[in-house]
């Protein structure tokens, strides 16, 4: 049987002072808590299940969040539930293509090229 969970505000302000304590930037830690809120906020008191947490990452997929963007608030999660000891509600990231080519519009033509290295300031750099 999988468990449940529930988030409290209890629980985010022990993880805010671990984060603290682990001297994470102030910046971080306000990352972390907007993407913990944004969580707080979706499950309006609903249970935290492995399943709910699917539903969450789905929801900001249909939102039209970028992968990057779920990916960092996936870590921001996963990391509360480490903190707590949730371990079976960690979410897995979504797999992203890296493009291996760069698009053909982005190349210099040899005209551009041979242009910008023989630029003044380029020649002394490229001698």
């Amino acid at each position: 049987m999988m468990r449940e969970y529930r988030l409290s505000k209890e629980n985010m302000v022990a993880y805010q002072q671990y984060l603290t304590a682990e001297e994470k930037s102030r910046g971080t830690i306000e990352k972390y808590f907007r993407d913990i809120n944004a969580l707080f906020m979706w499950l309006d008191d609903r249970k935290i299940t492995k399943e709910i947490m699917v539903e969450w990452k789905d929801y900001l997929q249909e939102k039209g969040y970028a992968p990057t963007m779920i990916n960092c608030m996936i870590s921001s999660i996963n990391g509360l539930f480490r903190f707590l000891g949730w371990e079976d509600c960690h979410m897995k990231f979504i797999k992203i293509q890296r493009r291996l080519f760069r698009d053909p519009s982005r190349e210099l033509t040899r005209q551009e090229y041979v242009r910008w290295v023989t630029l003044p300031g380029n020649r002394e750099r490229n001698g």
